[in-house]
């Protein structure tokens, strides 16, 4: 996978977070911290060294996929599949 497909995985998980509405508000500032995280890094890439930048990522995506696997089954699984494949880049 280049780094253009990791791009547009990000872009398309960007996404479906702006399009998710938990209505529990410890949900909804996760969300929010996931997609302040991820935006700057769809335009304009990481602004600290890409291992650095997407360990963070990976991180809440940990937590998030956690927090979500019961209320949100489908958003956890995109968390899921992020971190794998930020873990196939060694990222």
């Amino acid at each position: 996978m280049t780094q253009l497909d990791l791009r547009q995985r990000l872009m398309d998980l960007h996404a479906k977070l702006l399009a998710t509405q938990p209505a529990d508000p410890a949900m909804r500032d996760q969300l929010q911290q996931l997609t302040d995280h991820i935006r700057p890094i769809i335009e304009t890439g990481p602004t600290l060294p890409a291992a650095e930048a997407y360990q963070g990522l990976r991180d809440r995506l940990a937590e998030a996929a956690v927090s979500f696997e019961v209320s949100h089954p489908q958003l956890s699984k995109s968390f899921e599949t992020l971190i794998d494949t930020l873990g196939q880049h060694n990222l």
